[in-house]
């Protein structure tokens, strides 16, 4: 049998054996993987005395712990077995009244959580449980993807942001319980969050503004969106490396402080949104490999126990007026040093005052941090310790 082919069809078959023969190659010529942040894509700071060089530690003082818990009496909260509110599955975010009064979001991730989790806990200083609010669910007052923790009004009012774009508002009652006010719809989800003066901010990156940082009032009203993104031509990384963020509000200046997981840098703002300064760290290994192809930007893990490798975060201890900025380098050896320096807002001069680091709360007598003990098996149980200088 003889079969016949027109020419036009064996010039489409030719074409399409050259495609197949050189196309993979060209996918792979075009890959590229790269380190983030890019030098080019760092920030600069605004004056040269803002940078801190991290480059030569021998230089840096081997001062002591930046806070004495001398006297300091410890408690926990948080077990492997006992009341549902006891048993933790994910601290995501923790925040005080100032007045004795801790806030636990128990956010466990994923959307089938256990009931007892998406819930803010309420203790005192004692680990003593004085209540739950809020749960997991999509209808008023409830958690799909909580993260954070903003307290306002004396203490009397609690925002629960998340990556959704919902701001849940509770309201203490006469009998110092919370009950659930209203939800607040807002433009954009959260990777981190903060409030002052009657206002709170969100930090998530927008491609059609080029916003990082965006300003609501209480009653969820936008007010004005501000703040630099990270640098780069592909808008899937410009967003990653924008959202990991730490964010602070000065209450006493009136300054929005943001401190990058990824870029060694802190930023700071005032209430309109105009930068005040930029506080540069050089010497850190902050960021990661991505790669990048024609059809998708692939995310690689943080080597964190690299040499060199560290990271800011950005907050405001005490209340004192003061921004304070940790910054953590790995040594090698399962060794690392943290770095504490005190940051004037208004001016983004630094000195260094200590080591260890912030904990997630800090005050005069009071520092609450979120923690994990091991059990018999190895799986770790989250907890939270809070120190406090009380008689036992």
């Amino acid at each position: 049998m003889i079969i016949r082919c027109p020419i036009r069809f064996l010039f489409c078959l030719a074409v399409l054996m050259l495609w197949a023969q050189f196309a993979t190659p060209a996918v792979a010529q075009f890959e590229k993987r790269l380190y983030h942040p890019r030098p080019e894509s760092i920030p600069e700071a605004t004056d040269p005395s803002l940078v801190i060089d991290l480059s030569d530690l021998e230089k840096w003082d081997e001062l002591p712990p930046f806070i004495d818990t001398t006297g300091f009496r410890t408690v926990v909260f948080g077990r492997e077995e006992g009341e549902d509110y006891e048993m933790l599955g994910f601290v995501s975010d923790i925040a005080t009244d100032g007045e004795g009064t801790i806030f636990i979001l128990d956010a466990y991730p994923g959307t089938n959580a256990p009931s007892n989790t998406k819930t803010v806990h309420v203790i005192d200083t004692d680990a003593n449980y004085l209540g739950s609010f809020g749960r997991a669910g999509e209808g008023p007052g409830e958690f799909r993807y909580p993260r954070f923790l903003m307290v306002a009004d004396e203490g009397n009012t609690v925002f629960v942001a998340g990556s959704d774009e919902w701001v849940h508002v509770f309201k203490r009652t006469e009998s110092s319980t919370f009950e659930f006010d209203k939800s607040l719809r807002t433009s954009t989800g959260a990777s981190a969050a903060c409030s002052m003066r009657g206002n709170f901010y969100l930090v998530r990156y927008e491609a059609s503004s080029g916003h990082v940082i965006h300003k609501y009032t209480m009653d969820g009203d936008y007010v004005t969106g501000f703040g630099t993104p990270y640098e780069y031509d592909n808008p899937s990384i410009v967003g990653f490396m924008s959202n990991g963020a730490r964010l602070s509000c000065n209450e006493d200046h009136g300054v929005v402080a943001i401190s990058n997981y990824s870029i060694p840098v802190v930023r700071a703002y005032n209430e309109e949104g105009d930068q005040l300064w930029v506080v540069r760290v050089e010497g850190i290994r902050s960021g990661l490999e991505i790669t990048e192809s024609g059809r998708s930007t692939r995310f690689h893990g943080r080597a964190r126990s690299e040499k060199g490798h560290g990271s800011l975060s950005i907050s405001e201890a005490f209340g004192d007026g003061w921004l304070y900025l940790s910054a953590s380098m790995e040594l090698g050896d399962d060794r690392r040093r943290v770095l504490t320096f005190r940051i004037d807002p208004e001016t983004g001069a630094y000195t260094h005052i200590g080591s260890g680091g912030i904990p997630t709360i800090t005050e005069v007598d009071l520092m609450v941090v979120r923690t994990f003990v091991e059990n018999e098996d190895g799986f770790r149980i989250p907890q939270v310790m809070i120190r406090s200088k009380k008689e036992d």
